[in-house]
């Protein structure tokens, strides 16, 4: 898993945000971006739409910005993920965003 500030040019973040993941649907990979308002804890996780926990991507103090992590469609063990439909969740000490995303085979 690769999270990458997203680089010069992104201006000021005004507000903590998850953005939609891109390409979506998407096969194998898709780019998840998020804004953080100030430096904070973050945990970004992958749910089914059963509710159980595929993978978490992110889970650790992040500075400030405009940033991306990559989810390979694999689950925590390394696996690949079924085709359907999966829960993007960021927790924040602000909030919790969620987005889907679907991966097709």
């Amino acid at each position: 898993v690769d999270v990458v500030p997203t680089g010069a040019g992104d201006g000021p973040v005004v507000r903590t945000e998850l953005f939609p993941a891109y390409p979506n649907p998407f096969n194998p990979a898709t780019t998840i971006r998020y804004a953080l308002a100030s430096r904070q804890h973050v945990r970004i996780d992958i749910f089914s739409v059963t509710g159980a926990r595929v993978a978490t991507l992110v889970d650790e103090p992040r500075p400030g910005g405009v940033q991306r992590v990559t989810w390979d469609g694999r689950d925590a063990r390394g696996v690949p993920a079924a085709s359907g439909v999966y829960l993007i969740r960021m927790t924040t000490a602000e909030r919790n965003f969620v987005r889907k995303a679907i991966l097709l085979k």
